[in-house]
């Protein structure tokens, strides 16, 4: 995988297993879901990028998905919580937080700050 990664990061339990889920995604199949794209490798790493900066040391590996976009989605449904964020080549990072009083959904970028709040809830 090519994405450059804090050294400090690299030990984390989430991120190690993160990985692993990452490199099972359809990366080289057009078409691997009814007219969905290939998964697009910068696109991914840009989202393990997000994840290394809001995520903590003892955050449980999300659930890792491919997007229909040719993207990929990390997500966790815990403790009542629902958090997912998504990338999608040529569009912004992307959540979706649910925690049963509310949800809220937006830029993951402009947000990051909340996302780290979100992120804490998951542990």
């Amino acid at each position: 995988m090519s994405t450059k990664l804090p050294v400090k990061q690299f030990g984390t339990a989430w991120l190690q297993e993160t990985l692993h889920r990452i490199e099972a995604l359809p990366f080289h199949e057009d078409n691997w879901s009814a007219g969905a794209k290939r998964t697009d490798r910068k696109t991914v790493d840009h989202l393990v990028k997000v994840l290394v900066q809001i995520l903590p040391d003892d955050a449980p590996p999300p659930a890792i998905v491919p997007t229909w976009l040719g993207g990929a989605q990390a997500e966790w449904h815990r403790n009542g919580i629902d958090l997912e964020i998504s990338a999608n080549p040529s569009e912004p990072v992307e959540y979706f937080f649910s925690n049963g009083e509310g949800e809220r959904e937006g830029d993951a970028t402009a947000d990051r700050a909340m996302l780290r709040v979100y992120a804490k809830s998951i542990v």
